[in-house]
C-alpha cells in the first residue's frame, strides 16, 4: 500500500510540474513526464492523456498519448498495445485532459467513434486547466457528457516569478462540489493531502431519469437460471447473484425460448453486443462462441470440463465366485485343477472298486478332498501329490472363506479399475459423447496425456435415450461441467441407472471462468466488478450452489464423487457379521460329509 501511495504522489507531482511549464517547452517536458511515469509505473492500466495542442481539424487519435498508471478497480483486458510505436489503446481506463479550451473540450466529447479512439463519458476523468477562478461557471458545467463524473481541476492561485522559473502553489479542487482535495507548494515540495487524487467514487447509472431498467438476457440453463412455463425466472445461481449484484437497480429478465442451445448462445451474445440487452447469463455454455468484442465482469466462480465415467461396481455376496481375482491367483487355481485331474485319473485307474460306479467315484473324491481324508490317500508311487493336494486344499479354504465372509486378503483382493485421468479412459477403452460437437474440439485441444486419443472416441448423442442406452454398456461416459461445490451440469436428464453407476472423472480437460457478458465498452463494468468481488469474498456463490442442489432434490450428484474403489478394493477386517459365511460353508461341509457317510454305509451292506 505504501508503494502504491508513493507512485500516486509521483504521478501527481509529475503531472503538476508539467503544467507549470508554458510555451514551447511545454510539449517537450510533457513528453518527458509521460516517459518517466511509464517507466516508473510498470502496471498495465491504460490512461489516455489528451492535450489541447491538438487542432480541431486533425484526427484526435494522432494527438493522443498513452501511459501506464495504476487506476483503482480497473482490469487491463480489452485494449490493444502496439509495441512498435506508442499509440492510444482502443479503450482507455481513464482520461487525463490538459486543456482550458471549452470549444476544444466540447468537440472532444462529441467526437465520433473511430477505429482508434472513442471517448467514453462514464470513465474516470482528470481535467487539468489553469486560470479559472470560479469553478461554477467553468466550461465543463455546460458539457452534458460530464454530468456525474469525477472531475478535478488544477488552479494556480499564487504565482511568483523569479527569473525564468515559475513557482506555483497548486490547488486541486473538485468541480462538482468545489471542495479542495490537494494543495502542493513547489517551494517546499510538499503535498497537503486532503484527499487522494485517485480515490474516485464509482459511477452509478440513473435509471429513473432514463426511464428504463437493467436488461438481462437469459434462458433456461440450470443451475444458473430456472424458468417456469410463463418464461419467468424464479430461481438459480445467476438469478440470486444478479439480484444481489444490482441492488436497487430496476431489473428485467429477457428469457429466450429456443430449442437449440447453440442458437441461444449466439442470440444472447448478438443482442448484448448490439446493446439490446445490458448483460448475458449462462456463460458456462458460451465459451465455444466467445466474442472478443464483448466485455466481461470479474469471474465469480470456476467450472471444470470433465466426464462422467463408469464406476467400479461392487458385486453382491451371493455372486462372490465372479469377483475379479488377481492373475497369479487364477494361474494357481488352474494348476490346482490340472493337479486334481491327474490325481483323480490315477485314483480311477488304481481302484477297480471306485471305477465300477461313477457316482460313488465322485463322492469318494469329495471325501478325499476333506481335511480328515488327507492321511487315507490311496497307496500309490506318486507320494508328491499329498503335499500338493494339501496346499490346494488350504488355498481353496482361504478363497471360499474370504469371499463368503465378505472380507479380503492379499491374494483375494479384487482388482477394480479406477478411472482418474483421460489416460485411464484410453487404457480401459472407454468411449464418450455429447450433444454438442464443439466439445470434441475442446478435448482435442487439451494439453493432458491421452486427450488426443480419447478425443477420437467421441460419439454424437442424438437424444438422452441414446445416451442412457450407451451408459448401460459400462464402457461409455458423457461430457459434463463440474462446478466447484459439486454440481454437475448435463446430468439432470440421466436415468436412475446412470445416476447410480457413474462417477466424476477427477481430471479436467479444460477449466472455464464463470462471468457475465456485457456490451462493448459497458459503462456498468467498473461498478459491477467492484460488487462481484465483494459478493464472492463473502461466500454467497457456495451457498447458492448447495441450495440449488437441496431445493431441486439433486442429492444424487453427491454420489458422483464417491470413491467405490476404497469401499470394495480395500482390506476389510473380519467381523461377527461377516463370519456368518464361514458357518455357511461349515454347514455345507457337514451335509456333504453326511451324504458320503450314508453312501459308505449302503455300499458296505451291498
Amino acid at each position: 500500500m505504501l508503494s502504491i501511495t508513493l507512485m500516486k504522489v509521483i504521478i501527481f507531482i509529475t503531472v503538476i510540474f508539467c503544467m507549470t511549464i508554458t510555451g514551447e517547452k511545454h510539449e517537450i517536458l510533457t513528453e518527458i513526464c509521460i516517459d518517466v511515469i511509464s517507466h516508473v509505473i510498470n502496471r498495465k492500466y491504460a490512461l489516455c492523456v489528451i492535450f489541447d495542442s491538438c487542432y480541431l481539424e486533425k484526427d484526435i487519435s494522432d494527438c493522443l498519448e498513452s501511459i501506464d498508471i495504476p487506476l483503482l478497480n480497473i482490469n487491463p483486458e480489452n485494449y490493444k498495445n502496439n509495441l512498435d510505436q506508442r499509440r492510444i489503446p482502443t479503450i482507455c481506463d481513464g482520461y487525463l485532459i490538459i486543456s482550458n479550451n471549452s470549444t476544444y473540450l466540447k468537440h472532444l466529447f462529441n467526437y465520433k467513434k473511430t477505429d482508434t479512439f472513442q471517448f467514453q463519458a462514464h470513465k474516470r476523468i482528470i481535467i487539468i486547466y489553469d486560470g479559472v477562478e470560479n469553478f461554477t461557471t467553468s466550461p465543463f458545467q455546460d458539457v452534458a457528457q460530464l454530468q456525474g463524473n469525477n472531475i478535478i481541476a488544477v488552479d494556480n492561485f499564487n504565482r511568483n516569478t523569479t527569473g525564468d522559473t515559475f513557482l506555483k502553489t497548486v490547488r486541486v479542487t473538485s468541480v462538482l462540489d468545489n471542495k479542495i482535495w490537494n494543495i502542493w507548494d513547489p517551494r517546499t515540495n510538499r503535498i497537503q493531502k486532503l484527499k487522494d487524487i485517485f480515490e474516485f467514487k464509482l459511477w452509478e447509472p440513473d435509471f429513473r431519469r432514463q426511464n428504463r431498467s437493467f436488461k438481462v438476457a437469459s434462458f433456461n440453463c440450470p443451475p444458473f437460471i430456472y424458468t417456469n412455463s410463463q418464461n419467468e425466472v424464479y430461481d438459480g445461481i445467476d438469478f440470486h447473484f444478479i439480484k444481489l449484484l444490482l441492488g436497487n437497480w430496476p431489473l428485467t429478465f429477457k428469457v429466450y425460448n429456443i430449442t437449440s442451445y447453440m442458437n441461444m448462445y449466439f442470440l444472447i451474445m448478438r443482442n448484448v453486443h448490439h446493446n439490446l440487452e445490458d448483460m448475458g447469463t449462462c456463460s458456462i455454455w458460451q465459451q465455444a462462441v466467445l466474442d472478443n468484442d464483448l466485455d466481461y465482469t470479474h469471474t465469480y466462480s470456476e467450472s471444470c470440463s470433465t466426464f462422467l465415467v463408469p464406476k467400479s461396481h461392487e458385486i453382491t455376496r451371493i455372486w462372490f465366485v465372479y469377483y475379479p481375482i488377481d492373475n497369479l491367483t487364477w494361474i494357481f487355481i488352474g494348476i490346482t485343477a490340472i493337479t486334481m485331474g491327474i490325481f483323480l485319473n490315477l485314483t480311477y485307474r488304481l481302484s477297480n472298486e471306485i471305477s465300477e460306479n461313477y457316482l460313488y467315484y465322485f463322492i469318494q473324491s469329495t471325501r478325499i478332498l476333506s481335511v480328515g481324508a488327507i492321511e487315507k490317500f490311496p497307496k500309490n508311487p506318486n507320494k508328491t501329490l499329498r503335499p500338493i493336494l494339501a496346499l490346494c486344499l488350504l488355498t481353496s479354504l482361504i478363497i471360499t472363506t474370504s469371499y463368503s465372509g465378505g472380507f479380503s486378503s492379499i491374494s483375494t483382493r479384487p482388482k477394480l479399475w479406477d478411472l482418474k485421468t483421460m489416460a485411464d479412459m484410453v487404457k480401459y477403452d472407454i468411449e464418450w459423447g455429447s450433444d454438442t460437437a464443439f466439445v470434441q474440439a475442446d478435448v482435442l485441444l487439451s494439453i493432458y496425456p491421452g486427450a488426443l486419443k480419447i478425443g477420437k472416441k467421441y460419439k454424437y448423442e442424438k437424444s438422452k435415450t441414446v445416451q442412457n442406452k450407451r451408459i448401460r454398456s459400462k464402457k461409455y461416459g458423457t461430457a459434463v461441467q463440474k462446478l466447484l461445490d459439486g454440481y454437475v451440469t448435463g446430468s439432470e436428464e440421466l436415468d436412475e441407472y446412470a445416476k447410480k453407476q457413474l462417477k466424476i472423472l477427477p481430471q479436467c480437460y479444460m477449466r472455464n471462468a464463470l462471468v457475465y457478458i456485457l456490451s462493448p465498452n459497458s459503462p456498468y463494468k467498473e461498478t459491477l466488478n467492484n460488487r462481484v468481488l465483494q459478493i464472492t469474498e463473502h461466500g454467497f456463490v457456495h451457498y447458492w450452489i448447495n441450495n440449488v442442489i437441496i431445493q431441486h432434490n439433486m442429492f444424487y450428484m453427491y454420489r458422483f464423487f464417491e470413491n467405490t474403489v476404497q469401499k470394495t478394493g480395500r482390506h476389510v477386517a473380519l467381523s461377527v457379521t461377516k463370519i456368518q459365511g464361514i458357518f455357511y460353508f461349515l454347514l455345507i461341509g457337514y451335509i456333504v460329509s453326511f451324504g458320503v457317510f450314508l453312501c459308505e454305509i449302503f455300499s458296505k451292506r451291498d
